[in-house]
């Protein structure tokens, strides 16, 4: 190898070194400004409290759904199949209700079968349909109205902790984090009817459960 190769891979080889040296030297000050920034949310979280998002509890009548696929007639008749649990919540003459306004009541239930269907593994329901306008496909998903709960408290079920079957949620009255147990009513996949545990005015936390421990105080910075 000539001088002059020689001196062109010195001069390559310092190029590489200096490179990576400021790529070391740049990652080393990123962990120090991130460990900067850990320390002093720690210390703001120690002062004002852990974030979170809250909602304060409220009774109120509760309405209580189940969706119902059904396949309309020309005779504004309509169908559906349902399993054995969802048909012990039907009853006939419930209302039933659109899928984009449950406040547009568009029919009843007519009928439902006492018998197992062998095609299908499941049981019939007839409707009837006072406005098929809102039917616009052979096949729709609505809503029958199976209960009204009255001056209840509902809650959504993400908030809710399982432990050993026991229900629990986190409070946050007086800005301290509580995880407090409840009874449940009734439950289904869209929230929870509580039976006891939360009173109206109670200020349940929707976020930020996951980083409190009892008896912390927590800041919110958010109000549904």
């Amino acid at each position: 190898m000539g001088k002059k190769s020689r001196v062109r891979l010195g001069i390559y080889c310092l190029i590489v070194i200096v490179f990576f040296c400021m790529v070391l030297l740049r990652q080393n000050q990123i962990t120090r400004e991130r460990a900067k920034q850990v320390v002093s949310s720690i210390a703001q979280w120690q002062e004002k409290g852990i974030p979170v998002t809250v909602k304060k509890a409220k009774a109120e009548d509760v309405s209580e759904y189940i969706r119902l696929t059904v396949s309309l007639s020309k005779d504004n008749q309509g169908a559906g199949f349902v399993s054995k649990n969802v048909r012990e919540k039907l009853a006939v003459g419930q209302m039933i209700y659109f899928l984009d306004n449950k406040q547009q009541l568009i029919g009843k239930v007519k009928a439902i079968s006492n018998e197992i269907s062998l095609e299908t593994g499941m049981y019939s329901v007839a409707v009837t349909l006072s406005q098929p306008e809102f039917i616009d496909s052979d096949q729709r998903i609505v809503f029958v109205l199976t209960n009204i709960f009255k001056n209840s408290i509902n809650i959504p079920n993400d908030i809710i902790d399982i432990k050993d079957n026991s229900f629990y949620v986190w409070k946050g009255n007086d800005n301290i984090a509580r995880k407090e147990r409840i009874e449940i009513s009734s439950r289904d996949g869209y929230g929870a009817i509580v039976q006891s545990g939360i009173k109206p005015g109670d200020v349940l936390i929707y976020s930020g459960q996951s980083a409190l421990s009892d008896g912390q105080r927590i800041q919110i910075i958010n109000e549904l």
